[in-house]
Formats: C-alpha cells, structure tokens, sequence
C-alpha cells in the first residue's frame, strides 16, 4: 500500500499522512472528521487518502454527530478497531458521553438490541 503523497510537506501535514498510513495498515477502513483550522493538514490528508481508495472519508460538522457516526460505523463491523483523534479539549466532554452509550449498548447481548 502506498500513501498519498503531501505537497508542499509541512511537518503538520507529513505528520497527519503518516498517521493516517498507519491507521490505514492497521486496518482502519473509516474515518470521521470536523474540518477546522487545527485538523487542516489532517482533513486534507484524509481527502487524499479517500481519492487514493485507502479510506472512506465522512465529514461532520458537529462533534458529537461525527462522534456517534464513528461509534456506528464501530458497531455495524464488530471487530474493528475504533481509534480517535482529537484536537479540541472541549471534544472531552463528548468523547465521555461516546465512550459510555458504547459500553452501555456493547454491553447487552445482541439478540436484545
């Protein structure tokens, strides 16, 4: 698997194709983002990587939606890792919210849900 290339590279965008590289190697198939100024190079980079075929690209304006989307996208293929990448401190609050609906409804049998 080759990844996009950046052009110009900045460290910023260097940075977010390598970890975006390495999410793709690790299996990842599905990325959430909230483009704003701080994720620039990491939107960017997951654009590139969508045309590249490497990644699908969902794009969220609201935090909490791309939250609960991401959580989706866990849940409808069990088994596949879910990482986060967070820019904002006030994504915390959301991200606690997330974290407890995931192990509030992984947590019932699935024939329940």
């Amino acid at each position: 698997m080759t990844t996009p290339r950046t052009d110009p590279v900045s460290p910023a965008s260097a940075f977010a194709t390598a970890l975006l590289g390495e999410f793709a190697r690790a299996g990842v198939t599905d990325i959430v983002v909230c483009p704003g100024s701080r994720s620039q190079a990491l939107a960017l980079a997951a654009a590139r990587f969508e045309r590249a075929g490497l990644l699908r690209l969902h794009v969220r304006i609201d935090e909490r939606a791309a939250g609960f989307l991401a959580l989706g996208l866990a849940r409808e293929s069990l088994g596949v890792q879910l990482r986060a990448v967070q820019l904002r401190s006030s994504v915390a609050k959301n991200s606690i919210i997330l974290s407890f609906t995931a192990r509030r409804d992984w947590a019932r049998p699935r024939w329940r849900r």
